[in-house]
């Protein structure tokens, strides 16, 4: 009894029509009505060369009851389409089983989702341009990163290569970081707003280095924070051992030691290279071997960079821990020490 059940839906395509004919049937239709028979009769015949002797009448206007009709029909058959159609989404067939009108139903979403990616791709494709540019801005390395891949890993570890063009590059790197670290380590040691002298000496925990040694001193001098800053760049670029740096009208120093020397070596030879990086970056080699003459010493290889601002200026200082130049540094006790 099933089999023999009369779909409609199915078997109505057979008896309708496509949209495609029927659309151009109904175009033919009216391109057949739309030529005016009489008016090609007109121009087809000679013109009297005789003047007219009698009134010429008032044409009359001709409707087209034909044109009419089939444009009421091509309304009623655009709207019997759209009813269809309707009728398709609501009431598919009276004895369509559950599971193809699932399948009809997964269908029809699967093409709206189909149209509905179309969309998306043609607006992704139309800001391509927009988000190459955006990849590359996000993935665009700092300007000292583009030489090799494991640079950073090395100036961040407090090591300088022997290729100029990346020496110079991690000695600013590594004052620039220092810097940055200047404010949190003032408000740590309670520098913020001090106008009096400190000078203290503390005991510190480090998370890598295990306990320091930190020296703060605070000294203020009659006289402006450019006077006084003029004054330590002078004496820093004489290679002394004087390194304060101010902070505005005072003067505020710590320094840490992480590590210091077990054995102090004596003797009257020691050794000091001076790299100037530019007007306000030095990069200062010291070494002070034991008297015995070996190279096992003491090395102190410090950059020193003074960062001018509006209303103050800084001097940064930062021991260099290994030195591709300086080989032997593995051998001795090296200074690890950083301050502002």
């Amino acid at each position: 009894m099933t089999d023999s059940t009369w779909n409609i839906m199915e078997d109505l395509q057979f008896l309708i029509a496509t949209d495609e004919e029927l659309q151009d049937d109904l175009v033919h239709v009216c391109n057949l009505l739309d030529s005016d028979p009489s008016t090609d009769d007109h121009h087809g015949t000679k013109p009297s060369t005789e003047a007219p002797t009698v009134r010429r009448r008032k044409r009359r206007v001709r409707v087209d009851n034909y044109k009419m009709e089939v444009t009421m029909l091509r309304a009623q058959v655009d709207t019997l389409k759209a009813q269809l159609d309707h009728l398709k989404l609501t009431n598919p067939t009276m004895d369509m089983s559950a599971w193809k009108l699932a399948a009809r139903r997964e269908r029809m979403e699967a093409m709206r989702c189909q149209v509905e990616n179309n969309e998306l791709r043609a607006a992704v494709d139309e800001r391509e341009s927009l988000l190459e540019h955006m990849k590359r801005l996000l993935n665009k390395k700092p300007r000292w990163n583009l030489s090799e891949s494991s640079w950073d890993e090395e100036w961040s570890s407090y090591k300088l290569a022997a290729q100029t063009s990346l020496r110079v590059a991690a000695i600013h790197a590594i004052a620039d970081r220092q810097f940055r670290r200047q404010n949190g380590a003032f408000i740590a040691a309670g520098l913020v707003d001090v106008t009096d002298d400190v000078i203290q000496a503390t005991l510190v925990m480090l998370p890598t280095h295990g306990a320091a040694l930190q020296a703060v001193q605070v000294a203020a001098f009659d006289a402006s924070w450019q006077t006084v800053t003029a004054a330590v760049w002078a004496v820093v670029t004489k290679y002394r051992g004087f390194t304060a740096p101010d902070h505005a009208s005072v003067v505020a120093r710590i320094q840490r030691l992480s590590n210091p020397l077990a054995n102090i070596c004596t003797g009257d030879v020691w050794s000091q290279v001076v790299e100037h990086v530019d007007e306000w970056t030095l990069y200062d080699r010291f070494n002070l071997p034991c008297s015995d003459g070996g190279v096992d010493g003491h090395h102190s290889n410090n950059i020193r960079k003074l960062f001018q601002e509006e209303s103050r200026s800084v001097l940064v200082w930062r021991t260099v821990l290994e030195d591709v130049l300086v080989p032997h540094m593995s051998k001795g006790a090296v200074d690890d020490s950083w301050g502002w």
